[in-house]
């Protein structure tokens, strides 16, 4: 078919110019994709009518409307927060808190699951490192301590 020819021809055309080819010796191949272009318009249907000058006008008074209508006012819906106090905002939060914990769903999940005790990290390197040294690869994989922070000292030293 005429689009078959038109997509290999172009296909041809990319390739060359792919491999370097000059623009004198790509313009017969560049004219006769041209050429079979301009036999698929001459088969292709005409386009549709343009509009008469009255129908065009009218449509552009339409549009024209359209623009310059003020957009109506979005009303704010009741659970808009907004628009709340921040009394209504918090009631309104912790009541979806309840909800979700009445489904069974913990509204503020985490997931942390230590694998060793302070007392037990510090048993396992009593010794075994210099002050400020790191362990590069812990035995056992990586490490994980829960813990809350209730000192820390000048230095960067933390107690538990």
């Amino acid at each position: 078919s005429l689009e078959e020819q038109i997509a290999t021809k172009g296909n041809q055309i990319r390739a060359l110019k792919e491999d370097g080819i000059s623009k004198p010796e790509l313009a017969p191949h560049v004219e006769e994709l041209l050429s079979l272009k301009a036999k698929l318009a001459e088969l292709a249907p005409p386009p549709p009518k343009e509009e008469t000058r009255e129908k065009k006008s009218n449509t552009q008074q339409q549009n024209n409307k359209k623009q310059f209508q003020q957009p109506k006012k979005k009303q704010p819906s009741p659970t808009d927060e907004s628009t709340m106090t921040t009394s209504e905002l918090r009631t309104a939060r912790l009541a979806k808190v309840q909800l979700m914990r009445e489904s069974n769903a913990e509204p503020y999940a985490y997931t942390y699951d230590p694998n060793r005790t302070a007392s037990q990290l510090q048993k396992e390197y009593e010794g075994k490192l210099e002050p400020g040294e790191e362990d590069e690869r812990p035995e056992g994989g990586e490490i994980a301590v829960a813990g809350r922070i209730m000192a820390r000292g000048g230095f960067g030293e933390v107690g538990f």
